[in-house]
Formats: C-alpha cells, sequence, structure tokens
C-alpha cells in the first residue's frame, strides 16, 4: 500500500444509525490504536474529535464491550491515556486489551490516573520494571473498605498523644511464633483507641461482606424465584402490540405493557421532517414500517425501538379510526441484528475491494488514452474492455452496498415529489425500441393522468427503470407486457403481467436467477437481485413489492393535494 488513506476515509463516513456509529467507533479505535497511525496531526486530531463524538452517541457499556473483543489491540500510548480518563468500565476494557513496549509502559504509568493505576496492577503481563514502578507509587491489588464510625479510634487524650518524630526502624524485626503474634492481635483488637484494633476490625468487616456477598450470588443461582428475584430490576419488554385513536394517542396495548405506555403520541416519538416514515406518514395516514423511534420513561420500555403500523380505516364511510401496530426493540432483535451484522460486514468488504478495482480502471484509462506515450491499437482496445469491465463491476458494488444500506436501514430515500404515471409512460417509451426488435411492447391497461407520490423523482425514475428494465429484459419474443395504474386514498398501485421465463421461476427475488443475456442488460447479479433491489427501495419509502400469481405489484404511499392540506392544517 503506497498510500494508507483509511483514517481519512473512516472519518469522512457518514453514521446514520446506532450500526454505523458502532462500526465507526471500531474502526477508529482499530487505526488510532495502532502504534504509528498513518495520518498528519490534523487529521489526527481530526480522528480523535469524531470518536470523542461516538463516544457521547454509544452508551459506555456498549464502548466497553467493544473494547474487549479479542481482536483489538491498544498499541498507542496516547489513545490509552484518553481511554483510561473515561468510564471505569472503558478504562479498565482499555488497559486490559493495551500491548504497549516497556519504555512507553514505564512513560505512562505516572499520567494515568490512580484509578487505572489500580486496574494495571491487576495484569499479570507486565514487565518487571512496571510492576516496580507501581509498587513505589504504592498501587496494589485491592483496598479495604473504609473504616465505620464504629471502628473508627477515638481521639486521644493530649497525654496519650503520639510524637510527631517517628521512631527509627529495626533493621533486624523481631519474629514471634504464630500464637504470640495472634495474642498481640487479638489484645490490640480489645482496645478501642488501639490503630491496629481498627485495622483488625476493618478486615473482619471486608471479609463479612465477601461472605455475604458470597451467599447472595449463591441464593440467586440456586432459587431464582426467591427472596431475591424480588431485588432484581424490572425486566425489559422487547415487544408488544397496540392501538391508537384517530389522535395518534396510544389507548390500548399488551396488559403489562399498557400502564407504562398509555397516553404516548405519534407526533411526540415519531421522527419528524419529510420522510415516508416520518410524522407526515401519520398525517397523510400512510403505513408506516420500520420507524425508528425512541421512547422514554420506565425503565422496561426506555431505549430504541422500531415500529411498525397500519392506519385503520371505518367500515363502511371508510374515516379514519386510529394505527394499529407492534414495537420491537431494536438492539434486541435477532434476526434483525444478524441481517444488520452480515450487510455492515458486506459493506466492509465492498470497501475494501473498490481499492483495487479502481486501480485497474484507472491504468487502463491511462493505456487506453495514451497519456504516458503511444499505444498499439491492440493494448488501447483491450484496455479499454478492461476498464468496461471495472465499471460495470464498480457499478455492481455499488448496487450491492445500496441494498445492504437499505436492507439495514442506514439509508433513507431522498425526500419529494414525482409523478408516478408520467414516469411509468416515459420509461416504457425509452424501452419500447429494445422490445420492438423482439415484436414485443408493454401495454397500458390504464391511463391515469396524476399519480404523485413522496419519493425524489431522480429515485423515483431509477426504480421505475429497475423495474421495467428487469421485465423487459425477460420477455421471449412476441410478449406483451400490460401494465396498470390505480389510486386511492390508502396508495398508489402499479401492476406488471410477469414474462413466461419469470413466472416458472418459484421466488422472482432470489439471487439464484441469473441475469438475461439480450440487449438490455440490468446488472451483473441477475434479475433476482434487481427485483430484490426494487423491493427495498419501495419498502424504505414506505411502499412495497410482491408477486401476485402472474403480476408483480408494486405499491407506493400517495401525494395529492388532499393530503397536502390535511398535513398542513394537522
Amino acid at each position: 500500500m503506497q498510500i494508507d488513506d483509511r483514517l481519512a476515509t473512516v472519518t469522512r463516513a457518514r453514521t446514520n444509525g446506532a450500526m454505523a456509529a458502532h462500526t465507526q467507533y471500531r474502526q477508529l479505535l482499530d487505526l488510532l490504536g495502532a502504534s504509528e497511525p498513518a495520518a498528519d496531526s490534523a487529521l489526527l486530531d481530526e480522528a480523535h474529535r469524531r470518536l470523542a463524538a461516538l463516544s457521547g452517541m454509544i452508551s459506555a457499556p456498549v464502548r466497553a464491550a467493544i473494547l474487549r473483543e479479542p481482536w483489538l489491540r491498544i498499541r498507542n500510548a496516547s489513545v490509552l491515556e484518553r481511554m483510561a480518563e473515561m468510564d471505569p468500565d472503558i478504562a479498565a476494557a482499555a488497559i486490559a486489551r493495551a500491548d504497549l513496549p516497556e519504555a512507553d509502559w514505564l512513560a505512562l504509568v505516572e499520567r494515568l490516573p490512580v484509578r487505572a493505576r489500580g486496574f494495571l496492577r491487576l495484569r499479570k503481563d507486565l514487565p518487571l520494571s512496571v510492576v516496580t514502578l507501581l509498587e513505589r507509587l504504592g498501587v496494589h491489588d485491592r483496598g479495604l473498605p473504609c473504616p465505620s464510625a464504629e471502628a473508627a479510634p477515638a481521639k486521644a487524650a493530649p497525654s496519650a498523644a503520639v510524637s510527631e518524630k517517628p521512631a527509627r526502624p529495626s533493621l533486624q524485626p523481631r519474629r514471634q511464633p504464630p500464637e504470640a503474634a495472634n495474642d498481640v492481635i487479638a489484645a490490640a483488637a480489645e482496645q478501642p483507641d488501639s490503630a491496629i484494633g481498627a485495622l483488625v476490625k476493618r478486615i473482619a468487616a471486608f471479609k463479612q461482606a465477601r461472605e455475604d456477598s458470597t451467599s447472595r450470588e449463591d441464593i440467586s443461582d440456586g432459587d431464582p424465584a426467591g427472596a431475591s428475584a424480588s431485588a432484581r430490576p424490572p425486566r425489559e419488554v422487547n415487544a408488544f402490540d397496540f392501538a391508537t385513536d384517530a389522535e395518534g394517542r396510544i389507548d390500548r396495548a399488551e396488559p403489562q405493557i399498557c400502564a407504562m405506555i398509555y397516553g404516548m403520541r405519534f407526533a411526540e416519538i415519531l421522527p419528524k421532517g419529510l420522510v415516508a416514515n416520518g410524522v407526515e406518514a401519520f398525517q397523510r395516514r400512510q403505513i408506516i414500517k420500520s420507524c425508528p423511534v425512541v421512547l422514554t420513561g420506565a425503565p422496561a420500555i426506555a431505549g430504541s425501538w422500531r415500529l411498525d403500523a397500519t392506519p385503520i380505516f371505518t367500515i363502511p364511510g371508510g374515516s379514519f379510526s386510529g394505527y394499529a401496530g407492534r414495537l420491537r426493540r431494536a438492539s434486541d432483535l435477532s434476526a434483525d441484528k444478524h441481517d444488520g451484522d452480515q450487510n455492515d460486514r458486506l459493506r466492509q468488504l465492498l470497501h475494501e475491494l473498490r481499492t483495487p478495482v479502481n486501480a485497474i480502471q484507472g491504468f487502463a484509462e491511462v493505456i487506453q488514452q495514451q497519456l504516458f506515450g503511444p499505444v498499439p491499437h491492440d493494448y488501447r482496445a483491450l484496455a479499454a474492455e478492461i476498464a468496461g469491465d471495472a465499471a460495470r463491476i464498480l457499478s455492481g458494488f455499488d448496487a450491492l452496498d445500496r441494498l445492504a444500506r437499505l436492507e439495514s436501514g442506514a439509508l433513507e430515500p431522498e425526500a419529494g415529489s414525482s409523478n408516478l404515471a408520467e414516469v411509468l409512460r416515459e420509461t416504457a417509451e425509452q424501452l419500447a425500441p429494445s422490445l420492438q426488435s423482439r415484436s414485443a411492447a408493454f401495454s397500458f391497461a390504464s391511463e391515469a393522468e396524476d399519480v404523485h407520490v413522496p419519493i425524489a423523482d431522480e429515485e423515483c425514475r431509477a426504480l421505475i427503470w429497475r423495474l421495467l428494465a428487469t421485465l423487459a429484459g425477460s420477455a421471449n419474443a412476441g410478449t406483451e407486457i400490460t401494465i396498470s395504474i390505480k389510486s386511492d386514498a390508502r396508495g398508489a398501485t402499479v401492476v406488471c403481467d410477469l414474462p413466461d421465463s419469470l413466472t416458472e421461476e418459484g421466488d422472482i427475488f432470489s439471487f439464484k436467477n441469473k441475469a438475461s443475456t439480450g440487449a438490455l442488460n440490468v446488472g451483473m447479479f441477475g434479475t433476482g437481485f434487481v427485483l430484490r433491489l426494487c423491493r427495498a427501495e419501495a419498502a424504505a419509502a414506505g411502499g412495497s413489492l410482491d408477486r401476485t400469481g402472474n403480476t408483480v405489484r408494486l405499491r407506493l404511499p400517495l401525494l395529492n393535494a388532499a393530503f397536502d392540506r390535511q398535513a398542513s392544517s394537522a
């Protein structure tokens, strides 16, 4: 590696969610914890400021858990010094993962806080010189509890005051048999004004506290339903169902959670701004899917959650009566957490793969453009082919990264407005020439003029292009693909016929579906991948994409003048 830009790349990365923040925190610790980070002072300062900002976003137990991960090593004394000044759990974890040379330890020990020196004393792999320095500084493994008022020695009378000048210790201490030493200690413990008596009482209190703690642990382990269970904190709730009234106030929930959640309003917990899953979705009576919210209140419900809710309309009449939904704790969803970890690993892998592909593409363009001198035409043609292949690979990486970010919730579609009917017609006209060569065509069963959806025009066109191009690329000769679009108060629905090659597939979203070999090639990963990307984009916008028989249905939330007036008056 000629230029190491990893720290700059990680520092510039955006953190749009808790998972991305955790990942960036790990990466910064790994890069800054190196013995000699490959960066200038300005970049290091910026990286440390970013690390401090992430420390404010991530709770102390989570940061301590990250520091305890077995792969992490801190080899930079300045980073360790910063960590040692933080919370006790973080300082202990950082010191446990530190791997410094002997000279750095000796220079750092005296600058560490006293508490951090105590954590360092617990390590058994320190050089002898560091252990000697700790002992000289008076750092020991454990300490006795502070003396209580009863154990504190009484104030001695003036006549019994000890001389300020200490007696000179004997070079050869006198040895006493164990029985005699025990008698002396017992006799001193009976004297209330004796310092040794106070020390003996402190030792006895320390032993008694340890025995009481051990007995409590044994009771709780052997009898979880016993008396110790009443002292445990209330158990956290991981998911619960609820319903609201027409004003968005929660008025029904599961019995064990109802008292803690009753009366909470959607307007207070939903994220604000022009996003599909925010307050505007509630004001427009749209479906809310996997919306990140934060609840405050009782410890059992406090924290980050994911909200799924569906509007309820009365029958007959069709008036809005509220929402019915489910709240799931974001950090405790095993499936979502597993998927998020997999997507995070995929994004890191793509980041590593882009570097060599970019280099290959750059060298190929240098040869093809003859920037360093004349090149034979055969080599230029080969270089142009390689550059094209590299561009297609990078495009596939971008599509993979987009899918991973959409499915993990790290990417939200750009807010805006677009005419879905107009986008459908224009995209079908662009794809018509490629279908005419095979005597195939698109046909519209319904001609809706204006169907507006709350998605940016560019993103809406990309979504419709992927969907229609996939269908067109899979169409056989003489195939007619019928498209219909309709809208109602609940949203817009686009229904497209599936070509025969896709109707034969059991799962059209499977990655096993190969790419089409015709003039329309929608991607290097096949039709299943493209349709899954379309489904993720629709879900992120508050809609869905699914198969119904021999058709595929795209549902998107509706944005029209009536709902806009209702949103502005709410």
